[in-house]
């Protein structure tokens, strides 16, 4: 678990694994959950454990990805059902606590991503040898928080256009930042979020419309499967699908867009399929 070792596997960048290995990780758990088989089920624990190991190993933030995944799908889950069983109870509990586990062994790599005293001068001036300081992926999404920002000022409903991220002139403290010790243009025209990514270009006229669409296709599929149809193995697959594809997509709104990856492409094909009752 060393801070300055990140794998990556097959997929050229640790991130990209990132999302991918805790995508998996959670959709695994729902087969466990819903398994009667206790071989079956004993598998899948052992493949979730070595999965999450190496979600553990990309030290990748798409660690929030999973979380927020987790607690979408048990908002609408609580809200849908009258009253939890205690099975379903105590399961929530231990994939909490795996939760819990998992923020433990990355609490030192988190705090160093995320903190802040780099804007001061003896941090800015800090070497950190032949790679980026840890900070470098928050300050870019900062800056293209503020580039967003920038957008809903100027064209709040259309966006600027098709290709305008990154090359028009905005306000931004974190550019500065960027620019005094790093790469100024850093996934500066890609948004580094999706949500930014159109935002910038196209608009709340296509984010808002996105938005929706998954809330309300994810409210209709876990009402038709997690709550009312439980029981055969098309369902069950169905969930593994739809878990592992919402979290890749959640993953892509709030970090890293993967336009250039076929993940992207892959899980809202997925989740399209999956959430499609026809």
């Amino acid at each position: 678990f060393s801070n300055n070792i990140r794998y990556q596997s097959t997929f050229n960048e640790p991130t990209y694994a990132g999302i991918f290995f805790y995508s998996s990780f959670l959709s695994i758990c729902v087969l466990i959950f819903y398994e009667k088989n206790y071989y079956k089920k004993f598998i899948y624990i052992l493949l979730s454990l070595l999965v999450l190991y190496s979600a553990f190993l990309t030290k990748s933030l798409h660690m929030i990805s999973l979380i927020l995944s987790l607690f979408f799908i048990l908002f609408f889950i609580i809200t849908l059902r009258k009253k939890m069983n205690p099975t379903y109870s105590f399961f929530v509990c231990v994939l909490l606590l795996f939760i819990c586990i998992l923020l433990f062994y990355q609490i030192d790599f988190v705090h160093e991503k995320i903190d802040i005293s780099i804007i001061t001068n003896e941090k800015l001036n800090y070497d950190f040898g032949n790679r980026f300081a840890p900070q470098i992926s928050l300050y870019v999404w900062l800056q293209n928080l503020e580039q967003s920002f920038a957008t809903l000022k100027i064209s709040p409903i259309i966006g600027l256009g098709s290709g305008s991220i990154g090359f028009f002139k905005f306000d931004s403290f974190f550019f500065n930042v960027i620019n005094y010790r790093f790469v100024t243009t850093l996934n500066l025209n890609d948004g580094y979020s999706l949500i930014f990514y159109l935002l910038i270009q196209y608009g709340l006229i296509l984010v808002i419309p996105l938005i929706f669409f998954i809330i309300l296709n994810s409210f209709k599929f876990i009402k038709n499967n997690f709550i009312e149809n439980t029981s055969n193995r098309a369902s069950i697959a169905q969930k593994f699908f739809f878990v592992f594809s919402l979290t890749c997509l959640i993953g892509a709104l709030i970090k890293e867009p993967n336009l250039s990856r076929s993940t992207l492409i892959f899980s809202f094909l997925i989740y399209s399929l999956v959430t499609n009752e026809n």
